[in-house]
């Protein structure tokens, strides 16, 4: 029986999603997977975060007054098919003005998922989201305790790590699946020793699943600084960090081994093997090896409302026009036929959508 709903689910998401990306020349079905970015401001202020990289960069900072309002988010998601995807990311959306009536009224019509850093968790709130049925929760973990509150405060493991435990207990006092929680750790240098630590944390936790995450290059991956062209060059590799590969080798294998005898499910992302991650770090990426179906299964909206498929190429405001004649705008469509011939683009590298091609050379988007 599983395996016929599998099967079942399958047939779906290639009827839906994989048929109108082979043949219907970049024209898709009504949106079911959005992600709202619902602030670009944090409580945190993390080194290696693109959105402050890009800040910094640009000189560019979307203000407060300028987001999305409650009622301009609820409006979007009105526009949604039932039971669609809805992914709430920032900054941290924690400090969103009323996200938690958002979550709630979020879920009452869709699966949401939520990516924060947990720290502004209440006892509350841990048990709200168990009862209000989310989806997912991802957040972050840098290493162990004296390793992540360098990075990220002082305090902020405890405080991260006990909320976790909270909703992992107030999952299981309702006898809940749900919500699945994946703890990711992006790597950099200063956490690159001690990986095989957050393998343990995870064990500790009883979170669902961890993921270890290349630290993303580019520079054009936000709605803070949208174009009107698509950036066909980016020079990344001069944005990674130095890193010792044979250091870097052994705290991968020493993952590995902990993961293992731990049973701690664990991937790369977003790629396959320890090669590709240390080749990658060394600035060499195999482009013809991945893929990318994002841009036919998922809307992006920035804090200010605008559209962009991923790369930070302008399509329009949903302020201005609406969620589904964005989603078949002509420049969308264009973008979709451009990737379709050409793949991936530089600034794609490190990007934490992309997916790897099958044995017959096909992405998602050709399946």
């Amino acid at each position: 029986m599983i395996g016929l709903r599998s099967g079942i689910a399958r047939l779906l998401h290639a009827l839906y999603y994989d048929f109108p990306a082979r043949w219907l020349g970049g024209v898709v079905l009504p949106c079911r997977n959005v992600t709202l970015e619902l602030t670009y401001r944090c409580n945190l202020t993390c080194d290696f975060c693109y959105l402050r990289v890009e800040e910094e960069k640009t000189g560019r900072r979307i203000a407060r007054k300028d987001e999305l309002t409650y009622d301009e988010i609820c409006a979007i998601l009105r526009k949604l098919p039932r039971h669609s995807n809805v992914t709430f990311v920032g900054g941290e959306v924690t400090i969103k003005d009323r996200f938690w009536e958002l979550v709630e009224w979020a879920a009452r019509r869709h699966r949401v998922t939520i990516g924060t850093n947990a720290v502004h968790f209440t006892p509350d709130i841990c048990q709200q989201i168990v009862a209000v049925g989310v989806s997912g929760v991802g957040t972050s973990l840098d290493g162990p305790e004296e390793v992540h509150d360098a990075i990220r405060g002082r305090g902020t493991f405890q405080k991260t790590c006990t909320n976790i435990r909270r909703i992992v207990e107030a999952r299981q006092q309702a006898g809940s699946r749900i919500p699945l929680i994946n703890l990711n750790c992006v790597m950099i240098p200063e956490n690159i020793p001690r990986l095989a630590d957050v393998i343990d944390v995870a064990h500790e936790t009883s979170v669902d699943s961890c993921s270890f995450q290349v630290l993303d290059p580019s520079l054009s991956r936000s709605g803070i600084n949208l174009r009107d062209d698509i950036v066909e060059f980016e020079p990344w590799t001069g944005h990674l960090p130095s890193v010792d590969r044979e250091v870097f080798a052994a705290s991968l294998d020493s993952l590995e081994r902990r993961a293992h005898a731990r049973g701690v499910s664990f991937t790369f992302v977003p790629f396959r093997t320890k090669a590709e991650v240390l080749d990658f770090y060394a600035g060499k990426f195999a482009y013809e090896h991945y893929s990318c179906s994002v841009p036919w299964t998922t809307i992006r909206i920035s804090p200010t409302g605008d559209v962009f498929p991923c790369l930070n190429y302008r399509i329009g405001n949903i302020r201005e026009q609406g969620l589904n004649a964005l989603w078949n705008h002509a420049q969308y469509r264009e973008f979709r036929n451009r990737m379709k011939r050409r793949g991936l683009y530089q600034s794609c590298a490190g990007c934490c959508k992309m997916t790897p091609r099958s044995p017959d050379g096909r992405g998602p988007q050709e399946a």
